[in-house]
């Protein structure tokens, strides 16, 4: 069901130049080729703003998918099938009218970076949004290490209960571009 992109490349960034020598990102059925495009506009711009961890711990990290492209997140919906149509909370909260997830899976073995200790083969889901009043970056709630590559404490180590959001101002008008 997935399809496996190698992606190797080298991103050269405004404020300082880095070079990911193989990020193995993948891309569910779901996710079309326009969709495709922005997602890896996303991903440039998150190596760069709100989740560079994703470059310090590359060597850490197993793979990172794109599973889901969601749009018209500001349209009431009644898939819970209580005759009470709502609309998704990222809508609410934040005002994205579409936003992509992304899951980053930790590898698994001796190569793992100290700082996910006893956490092979974990992973962190995240939801990105580049509209709205607020564009940024929703961990799920997760007990998982792997939400440090975009900033975000474990949950064990700060015990919130819910999703935990980041602002990126930079995220504003990216497909505008």
């Amino acid at each position: 069901m997935f399809r496996t992109i190698t992606f190797v490349a080298m991103f050269a960034f405004a404020s300082s130049a880095y070079a990911l020598d193989e990020m193995n990102l993948r891309f569910d059925g779901s996710i079309t080729g326009d969709q495709r495009v922005k997602a890896m506009k996303i991903f440039a711009e998150l190596t760069d703003t709100g989740c560079s961890n994703i470059i310090k711990y590359q060597d850490s990290i197993d793979n990172i998918t794109f599973s889901s492209y969601e749009e018209e997140l500001n349209v009431a919906d009644d898939s819970w099938g209580t005759g009470n149509p709502t609309t998704d909370y990222r809508f609410d909260e934040y005002g994205w009218t579409a936003a992509v997830t992304m899951d980053v899976r930790l590898k698994d073995g001796p190569d793992l970076h100290s700082d996910f200790q006893r956490q092979n083969g974990a992973s962190s889901s995240f939801s990105i949004g580049t509209d709205g009043e607020k564009p940024g970056i929703v961990v799920f709630n997760d007990l998982s290490k792997a939400s440090i590559v975009c900033g975000f404490a474990p949950m064990d180590e700060v015990r919130e209960v819910g999703h935990r959001f980041a602002p990126i101002p930079e995220l504003r008008g990216l497909f505008d571009q």
